[in-house]
């Protein structure tokens, strides 16, 4: 897996946490410069493909998928091996960046329930990089805004029979996130998640879409570090610290 976000494998193994597990994710590695993603099917947890739109293209540039809509709405999806629904704590992770000015477009990652779409984490109106709700693009529950340039949005869901829960956090990409202090939470109503769509397009009644949005290292996990990296706790830390302290002290004597 091509994930541009280094896992702190050594903190796993000294606080004894248990493996994480990566439920589905693709980086798009494998396809040939200037291909398109439809019809691929690279990385692993999906049972198809990416599906293809004629309203536009999406494209491998310096590894990554480039989206470049013509018209209306480009979206591409792909199905879930293993369903997410109630009962399921889940982390989402996306490398998004947008080029142009375009206040009007949306763009990002969608969790879809069938032919429902359940919310976008992504960028909507503004430049506002949130997790937006129902599928509507127009407010995001986060006031993370403006161009960070390439960024890692992270999002951890927790299904429940009734309302839902999701943390959000929006990090340059290759920074790490604190678990304790999400950039938004927002009480949710999801169903079960089938397929997970990557869109882009015009917005807020709008027909045109003038800006150019880039996808990379899309992973769906069962733990925050399946998807970015994570700001250790400070007892975590003070753990490790005691424990080189006595690797010193045990080599001196």
């Amino acid at each position: 897996m091509k994930l541009k976000t280094n896992i702190l494998l050594a903190l796993a193994a000294t606080t004894g946490v248990t493996s994480a597990a990566v439920i589905a994710q693709d980086d798009f590695s494998g396809i040939a410069e200037g291909a398109s993603i439809y019809g691929t099917s690279g990385g692993s947890g999906f049972s198809d493909s990416w599906s293809s739109d004629a309203d536009g293209t999406y494209s491998i540039q310096g590894g990554r998928a480039v989206i470049n809509p013509t018209s209306g709405t480009t979206e591409s999806f792909r199905t879930l091996t293993n369903s997410l629904t109630d009962g399921d704590n889940v982390w989402f992770g996306v490398t998004l960046d947008i080029s142009g000015t375009d206040a009007t477009r949306f763009f990002g990652m969608s969790p879809f329930a069938g032919g429902t779409e359940e919310g976008l984490l992504g960028t909507s109106s503004n430049q506002l990089w949130s997790l937006f709700a129902d599928g509507t693009h127009a407010t995001g529950v986060s006031s993370v805004t403006g161009d960070p340039g390439s960024i890692r949005m992270v999002m951890n869901l927790d299904l429940q029979a009734g309302a839902d829960t999701a943390r959000i956090w929006v990090v340059t990409e290759g920074g790490a996130i604190d678990l304790s202090t999400p950039d938004a939470t927002a009480s949710v109503n999801i169903g079960t998640i089938t397929r997970i769509r990557m869109g882009a397009g015009a917005g807020n009644g709008t027909t045109t879409f003038t800006a150019t949005g880039v996808i990379d290292d899309l992973v769906i996990g069962t733990e925050a570090t399946d998807v970015v990296n994570v700001t250790p706790e400070p007892s975590s830390t003070a753990l490790l610290g005691l424990g080189g302290l006595a690797l010193i002290l045990r080599r001196r004597k």
